[in-house]
């Protein structure tokens, strides 16, 4: 009788030292929650429809940090509207932009027999933005860890503003956070690498070792591009990603 009213007592009391970690989680994640609508009003009203599109808030901290690094230059950054994107589509700037492509494809097929470029120069939206950085793996795993170092930081009384400017995450995120990055703004160029109608090397991240690095395509284009002397700068670098170019001409006419 003795041993069981004595594993009953353990049973409780790690019952009692669960619900307790349970209610500091708690109070720790409505604190965090109230810490980030502070942050969140502070921006203008598209960044804040932005979060509110994105899913769970480990991930709306993830942009929020974006969002908070750019600074000053955030609305220089942010992603076109649909009546820019359509203003550049007729633009002089996308024609030549479309001519320097063609340019830079002739040149990397005859420095390389039987390849070719192929290029999607459709502005990025910000709905299609949205779905992928909600549905990305490897942000929900940043924003994870993020949302796990922002609970034990407002746990030891730190501003949730400035711990997410200065927070670093173990990797660079795989994608920009809604609203920012070039494809939002037609200055971005995504090359892939082609033999026929088969892509030997495209746009995964996880393609780049195999797919770009080891059959020297990732040198082969950028040999290509500096031959070229157009106006595309890169690739880019964090994150990797060796058919990431810019094209430096790309604004709204």
């Amino acid at each position: 009788m003795r041993a069981q009213a004595g594993v009953r007592m353990a049973a409780a009391a790690m019952l009692l030292l669960w619900l307790e970690l349970l209610m500091a989680q708690v109070t720790a994640e409505s604190a965090l929650q109230q810490q980030f609508a502070a942050v969140a009003t502070a921006f203008d009203a598209d960044v804040q429809r932005t979060l509110r599109d994105v899913e769970r808030l480990p991930r709306q901290l993830l942009a929020a940090r974006a969002y908070l690094r750019a600074g000053a230059n955030l609305r220089g950054q942010w992603s076109w509207s649909e009546a820019q994107a359509a203003q550049f589509e007729r633009s002089a700037t996308r024609q030549q932009m479309l001519a320097d492509i063609k340019r830079l494809t002739a040149l990397f097929e005859s420095l390389n027999a039987g390849f070719t470029l192929y290029v999607n120069t459709e502005v990025r939206s910000l709905g299609v933005q949205l779905e992928r950085w909600n549905k990305n793996r490897t942000v929900g795993l940043l924003a994870d860890e993020l949302h796990a170092a922002a609970l034990a930081a407002t746990n030891a009384g730190q501003p949730l503003r400035q711990f997410l400017i200065d927070w670093e995450p173990s990797a660079a995120a795989p994608l920009a956070a809604p609203g920012l990055g070039a494809h939002g703004r037609g200055q971005a160029v995504d090359f892939q690498i082609r033999k026929g109608e088969r892509i030997v090397a495209g746009t995964e991240t996880a393609s780049v070792a195999n797919d770009w690095d080891a059959p020297g395509w990732t040198q082969k284009l950028q040999r290509a591009v500096e031959r070229s002397g157009l106006p595309f700068r890169g690739p880019l670098l964090s994150p990797r990603e060796p058919w990431h170019y810019e094209y430096a001409s790309a604004r709204t006419q």
